[in-house]
């Protein structure tokens, strides 16, 4: 076991500070927070922008089983970025559970 490289998930990582405008935000909305929002989401969809065939939808999707089926983000963090930075049609009253269920619906 010694040459195994430690794991660290997100929610192991950090700490979100509570008195920043996302943590009141997300608090107020109901909405489970982990690390904050996800830059490796905001990356992702950035790079992945540049392909011919783009789907925001299917590409969100990715980025939830990925990040957070690990534990680095919930999908909330997820989500909030893809809807600020890259046009989603998500707002932060929905319930985020039922619009992942709507995302995968639609594909």
């Amino acid at each position: 076991m010694k040459n195994l490289l430690p794991w660290k998930t997100g929610r192991m990582s950090w700490v979100v500070n509570e008195n920043s405008m996302f943590a009141i935000d997300s608090h107020i909305q109901n909405k489970d927070i982990i690390s904050g929002p996800s830059g490796y989401t905001h990356a992702l969809l950035s790079f992945m922008k540049l392909m011919i065939h783009f789907d925001l939808k299917k590409w969100i999707l990715i980025c939830i089983v990925w990040l957070v089926g690990c534990e680095h983000h919930s999908v909330h963090e997820v989500v909030i970025v893809a809807q600020k930075h890259h046009g989603l049609n998500y707002e932060t009253e929905d319930d985020t559970n039922e619009f992942v269920d709507i995302l995968l619906n639609e594909i």
